[in-house]
């Protein structure tokens, strides 16, 4: 098994590729497949989800939203406060952080994918 900061490496690395190919689903939607497999892998121990949290404060800001989602079923306050500072910017990051704060907070989104 890869040992965390690897995983945590390739994690950032694949939030990264699939942000930049989000207009060509045939890219993107193989990229954020493997993020979600990452995601699954790191939250799976507490080593893990320290990886995670330690990305909301990345310099990237959709890094920062797909770890601050996938902390809410651990480390909620620090998730849901990385996503209120999403939210408030104008553009589609902001938008989704806006929609996914909604999804958490009326107990719509599934944490457990």
């Amino acid at each position: 098994m890869d040992d965390v900061v690897t995983l945590k490496t390739r994690f950032r690395e694949t939030v990264i590729a699939w942000s930049l190919a989000r207009s060509d689903a045939s890219i993107a939607n193989p990229l954020f497949d493997q993020q979600q497999q990452l995601v699954k892998r790191l939250r799976s121990t507490e080593a893990g989800q320290e990886a995670l949290e330690q990305l909301l404060d990345d310099d990237d800001v959709v890094v920062q939203a797909v770890a601050a989602t996938a902390s809410l079923a651990w480390a909620s306050q620090k998730g849901l406060h990385v996503l209120s500072t999403i939210a408030t910017r104008n553009d589609l990051i902001g938008f989704e952080a806006e929609l996914t704060l909604k999804s958490f907070r009326s107990g719509k989104l599934n944490l457990d994918w």
